[in-house]
């Protein structure tokens, strides 16, 4: 078992995309918030968080792995990870062929507890330790109790337009700007009709990207420890309730309630 606390799996080690174990497990112990840049890794990685946040941003898109869900990043992705809040939990780490069953594209799954149990048995084993046949079954059966469940809506995808991923970008660092969709537009040199558009050739509308932007920003600045009268003004909420409407909208919960562990089976 690894500490997050070295730069390690997050840079590019021979033993880490070049081992021939099929699966390498680290526990995450981090008590800081930081920002770390990683090569492209060519092996999936399945993230258990039980505290703290960790983002992902990639040249497609911005992903979100709160505490108490499960996260993947398929293999070969490059990306750029930022630790909101002190993190803590386990990532496995899966050879190309054990990711043929997994997503192609990053996804955050809601968490259960046979889930997380099955993940706190596989990821006890030593690292570097061959996988044995009954962890493969344990893997098995936490990837068929992950697709059992959902899937979260904590994918932001980037347009494709140089213009509108100028904006989409200037709205990730600036959660609360309050701009129009006119005003965005004329500041990126755009029609609104163009900028509506490019949008919604990414999957999301205009609309439901900035609102996504918002919550997911919030969930970082309450993984920090600030107050929700505090976040809710920080990502543009002009008030608490209405924060809290649409934050139970988008995630079926309330903010207060998001990172602690989900109730069910």
């Amino acid at each position: 078992m690894l500490n997050l606390s070295q730069p390690f799996p997050y840079s590019s080690t021979p033993d880490w995309n070049e081992s021939l174990v099929p699966m390498l497990s680290c526990a995450v112990t981090d008590p800081r918030v930081r920002d770390v840049s990683s090569p492209l890794q060519m092996r999936g990685q399945l993230f258990a968080l039980t505290g703290g946040v960790a983002s992902v941003r990639g040249t497609s898109g911005y992903i979100l792995f709160p505490a108490h869900r499960f996260g993947w990043i398929p293999p070969a992705t490059q990306h750029q990870l930022v630790l909101h809040g002190p993190a803590v939990g386990s990532v496995l780490c899966l050879s190309q062929e054990l990711c043929s069953a997994m997503p192609s594209e990053p996804v955050v799954f809601t968490a259960s507890r046979v889930a997380s149990a099955l993940l706190e048995r596989i990821a006890a084993q030593l690292y570097g330790a061959p996988l044995e046949a009954t962890g493969e079954q344990r893997l098995q059966v936490l990837i068929t109790e992950l697709f059992a469940g959902a899937t979260m809506p904590l994918r932001i995808p980037m347009p494709t337009s140089e213009k509108a991923a100028r904006i989409a970008r200037a709205m990730l660092l600036h959660p609360g700007e309050l701009r129009s969709e006119v005003e965005w537009a004329n500041w990126a040199g755009m029609s609104r009709r163009t900028l509506i558009r490019h949008f919604d050739r990414s999957g999301l509308s205009f609309t439901e990207w900035r609102q996504r932007v918002r919550i997911m920003a919030a969930i970082e600045l309450l993984a920090k420890g600030l107050p929700v009268a505090e976040v809710a003004g920080e990502v543009g909420y002009a008030s608490v309730s209405g924060f809290i409407h649409r934050f139970r909208l988008m995630l079926d919960c309330t903010p207060s309630d998001f990172l602690r562990p989900p109730q069910g089976r």
